[in-house]
């Protein structure tokens, strides 16, 4: 017999053995969790994201996540993303099911739109401010890059023992780059995915917020819009062809009535901001030009969180001059016609270029190091079975110790709502008819990443107070019908339900019969959709029987027991 066969392998180094040679279908482990996950800090928090590239295992999927995202951020008639990606089978996880399609076409709005629709579609729009460098998203990114690069460090761990002591011969360039090439490509992914959400959703919002702010204006004064002003299509797209349908005049005069055309200066108005995300704020409008009057509008309040600012107008709209006036030439100017620049839109763009590249080059950087970490484990002296399982140790160490920071889920890394909607009172004309230095603020709202309604507008309340009970059996009261108005000032000012969508009966008017009618009236109210919720507040005296433990509210008294 031959010494090789005197000395045959033992249980260690079979086991070694087999790690080196199916290493790299290891990382495979965890791949769903951090695809998903990856994908979710905008969502759950920093850690959620900052933490996947940790350990190799899951790599693979930081990679799909970012190759998901990269193609589905290029939306364009010669590359639609979103639609392509979504017959491919490449369903997007996280923050990026709102900028998938909703109807899988094309030309249909997005995920994000639509849900911003329901929640703004009650409101009326009169300004937005933008604030694209706020302090609260630029420390949350900042938060975010620093944990990523952190937390990856770890990520080089598993080698130190492997590399120093049975690689130490072997050239920088066949072990250390390799791990590096690994975090650094996971660590741009990570960081790029969560920027192009950033980019891609308050662009896509912006876009509908303005389509709705410009839908409401012009049906409120009943200007006549083209046939491509579909709420139903791609706000951008629709706002696009809006602006040159614009600088190309419009329709011709012979096609529309002079009540319906839109003037020169309201083209001038609108040729300035579309295009751009940028604050912008609708002025009121003279009824009988369709122009905006010569006093300029009161400029908008910066918001004190978030970076998108809503106003609604709950005054009326300012009358101007009853009598006939010229109306505008329709001529636009030539910087307008000749030059239909929009920096602000190319800086945006150019921003988010630049992160794709990134993104694209962190996927290159992944990829190299994720193969080449798997010939540094195999280039281990299989006579040794220390490494290789010192390796494995240490990666299934940072995998569960990554788990656990998902797990704790800290409430300090979630990022601050995008977007405030604030509620203004109405000015009250003073009696020169002037409206007031400015409105005083009643609320303010905000609306996260994930688009989720917070506007109330669907909530339906019934709200009763009853103080006196007109009976010598119950003791009147003085603070219930105070406590229902309380009620009905947070509903109305707090969660901004709408006040026609509050019933109020106080005192007398809280009767039975009022009562089942109100209720049974809320079936047949058309504001009232599937699964609205509905809120019943009573504030009087109450008696409970002692036979069957019922709840009664004060009437009239029969044997002892209280009846509406």
């Amino acid at each position: 017999m031959s010494a090789d066969q005197d000395q045959a392998p033992g249980v260690i180094g079979v086991a070694t053995s087999g790690i080196q040679d199916v290493s790299a279908l290891l990382p495979l482990l965890g791949t769903e969790q951090c695809e998903r996950l990856v994908t979710s800090a905008l969502e759950r928090g920093i850690l959620y994201a900052a933490a996947t590239p940790m350990s190799i295992f899951g790599s693979l999927g930081i990679v799909k996540a970012g190759f998901v995202v990269l193609l589905t951020s290029i939306d364009g008639r010669l590359f639609p993303g979103p639609t392509l990606m979504q017959n491919s089978g490449f369903t997007p996880a996280g923050i990026g099911k709102l900028l998938a399609r909703v109807a899988g076409s094309d030309r249909h709005l997005y995920v994000a739109e639509d849900k911003l629709r329901s929640i703004l579609g009650r409101k009326k729009i009169r300004s937005v401010k933008i604030n694209l460098l706020s302090r609260d998203l630029l420390r949350w990114n900042f938060k975010l890059i620093a944990w990523t690069a952190f937390l990856g460090a770890f990520g080089l761990t598993p080698y130190i023992y492997l590399i120093v002591h049975f690689l130490p011969s072997k050239p920088f360039r066949t072990t250390w780059l390799y791990p590096i090439l690994r975090i650094a490509g996971c660590n741009l992914v990570t960081v790029s995915i969560q920027l192009i959400f950033q980019l891609r959703v308050l662009e896509e919002t912006y876009c509908r917020i303005r389509f709705i702010a410009y839908d409401n204006h012009f049906k409120g004064l009943g200007i006549s819009l083209p046939e491509f002003w579909d709420s139903n299509e791609r706000s951008k797209t629709v706002l696009s062809q809006f602006r040159s349908w614009l600088i190309q005049g419009g329709f011709p005069a012979a096609q529309i009535s002079r009540e319906l055309r839109l003037g020169g200066r309201n083209k001038q108005l609108f040729l300035e901001s579309l295009g751009r995300i940028t604050s912008f704020s609708l002025p009121p409008f003279d009824p009988v030009s369709r122009d905006p009057p010569r006093k300029a509008a009161p400029p908008a309040p910066d918001p004190s969180t978030g970076q998108a600012s809503l106003k609604p107008d709950l005054s009326e709209v300012e009358k101007g001059s009853a009598g006939k006036q010229p109306v505008a030439s329709t001529r636009l100017p030539m910087s307008l016609r000749s030059s239909p620049l929009n920096p602000e839109l190319y800086l945006t763009t150019s921003l988010l270029w630049i992160i794709q590249a990134q993104l694209l080059f962190g996927l290159g950087l992944a990829i190299v190091g994720y193969i080449g970490c798997f010939s540094v484990v195999q280039a281990a002296p299989p006579s040794n079975s220390k490494g290789p399982l010192v390796w494995i140790a240490l990666e299934a160490v940072l995998a569960i110790a990554r788990t656990l920071l998902w797990a704790l889920n800290p409430t300090w890394d979630d990022p601050k709502s995008p977007m405030a909607l604030k509620k203004y009172r109405a000015r009250v004309p003073s009696a020169t008819g002037d409206r007031g230095d400015r409105d005083d603020t009643k609320c303010s709202y905000g609306i996260g990443w994930t688009l989720d309604s917070a506007t109330a507008d669907d909530m339906h309340a019934l709200i009763i107070g009853i103080d006196v009970h007109n009976t010598r059996h119950v003791e009147d009261l003085k603070s219930c019908v105070k406590d229902a108005q309380s009620m009905v000032n947070y509903l109305e000012d707090t969660l901004l339900v709408p006040r026609s969508q509050i019933v109020t009966l106080y005192n007398s008017e809280a009767t039975k019969e009022r009562i089942i009618t109100e209720l049974e009236g809320l079936v047949h109210k058309g504001s009232v959709s599937q699964d609205a919720p509905i809120i019943v507040y009573i504030a009087t005296q109450g008696a409970t029987t002692i036979a069957s433990d019922e709840m009664w509210l004060p009437g009239r008294v029969v044997r002892d027991q209280y009846f509406v």
